[in-house]
């Protein structure tokens, strides 16, 4: 879809000015390409509104694609008016019987979609792409952790860190609640509050090793250098500060 823009005679004010249209290009039964006139504006258009990018948004709203910017208020009010106007008049339906035609297009019925199992992902992505980074894996594997602990392992460290709560707690939210193990392979139905204390044990053996790690790991990836500062607090005073004087009446 397109703006055309006609400079003719207005009888009304006895000027020529300009008229709009919305227009679709499309191709006739002889395959040459051709103009369809969609809607008629008329002359009261303010010539200040950015046509093509109001164009392009209305092509995205139609094709059901989301626009990465949004207009300035006055377009974009401009900009929903006409698609409204679009659906009232059944000109999107005719577009979609095109595109339907020509294979692009496939249409969903929303009332009849249902869902079940649903959890959350983002955090546990996240947190979860932090920890890769770290190869915290790889150091559990140096160790000779097993493939099922680790992964038990990485499940319950993004869990605590998603949601903060006791094994009893966490291990309901990872049944119920969270993709975490999904991501990370580890069966869910096998979850349970005393699987979660025991690695929570086994991690807690590897914590001067798994610190020493991490420290080193992180200035390696963020170019740190470990320093240690010494302050002489040998001629240093503390004293309180003196009472401010009570306003007088």
């Amino acid at each position: 879809m397109f703006f055309k823009k006609i400079n003719r005679y207005n009888s009304h004010t006895g000027r020529r000015e300009n008229y709009y249209s919305l227009v679709e290009s499309y191709r006739n039964a002889l395959g040459e390409p051709s103009h369809r006139t969609l809607l008629s504006l008329g002359y009261e258009i303010d010539d200040t509104l950015p046509l093509r990018e109001i164009s392009a948004k209305l092509n995205n709203l139609v094709a059901g694609k989301q626009s990465l910017f949004p207009l300035e208020e006055k377009a974009e009010r401009f900009t929903h008016k006409l698609y409204r106007q679009l659906i009232k008049e059944n000109k999107i339906d005719v577009l979609n019987q095109l595109r339907k035609a020509s294979g692009d297009l496939e249409t969903v019925d929303l009332k009849t979609l249902t869902n079940e199992d649903v959890r959350e992902l983002g955090s546990e992505w996240m947190s979860l792409q932090t920890l890769q980074e770290l190869n915290l894996d790889g150091f559990l594997r140096s160790g000779g952790w097993s493939e099922e602990k680790i992964q038990l392992a990485l499940s319950h460290i993004v869990s605590r860190a998603v949601y903060p709560a006791s094994e009893l707690k966490t291990a309901s939210f990872l049944r119920e609640n969270s993709s975490i193990c999904e991501l990370t392979g580890y069966p869910v139905k096998q979850i349970s509050k005393d699987k979660l204390y025991e690695i929570s044990k086994k991690l807690y053996k590897e914590k001067d090793k798994l610190e020493i790690y991490l420290s080193k790991k992180t200035n390696e990836l963020f170019d740190l250098e470990d320093k240690i500062i010494l302050y002489d607090l040998t001629n240093i005073t503390c004293e309180p500060l003196p009472a401010h004087p009570k306003n007088e009446p």
